[in-house]
């Protein structure tokens, strides 16, 4: 056959298979996602007497460290965008052909500022 010459173990497979769903997934989200709908219609006054009407709750903040994700979209100058953009993908393009099963744009890892932020 015309592709005989690929060989993959199922570890390779299973990766290839969670980074494609991964890539779908985050694709999807990102253009039929509804988190864009952020303005929303106040809350009536008989929903505002209805949530002081409960229990007390205890709410609980919890900060994720700095992320490859900061780095590329969140420091630095804004015209460097795109050019940061382009280094994450590569660093994704060679992610998957390493079948590393870890990715740069989705569920990034800490980066150094965050790994130091983790230690504090």
């Amino acid at each position: 056959s015309c592709c005989s010459w690929i060989l993959l173990d199922a570890a390779s497979i299973h990766v290839l298979l969670g980074k494609a769903r991964l890539y779908a997934s985050g694709f999807l989200l990102m253009f039929v996602g509804r988190d864009k709908r952020w303005r929303r219609k106040p809350p009536s006054q008989s929903d505002v007497q209805a949530q002081t009407a409960t229990k007390s709750k205890k709410l609980l903040f919890l900060r994720h460290g700095e992320s490859e994700w900061n780095l590329v979209f969140n420091k630095g100058p804004k015209p460097l965008i795109p050019f940061k953009l382009v280094a994450a993908l590569l660093r994704e393009l060679r992610m998957l052909v390493a079948l590393d099963p870890g990715s740069v744009l989705f569920d990034s890892p800490l980066n150094m500022e965050g790994l130091e932020q983790a230690q504090e």
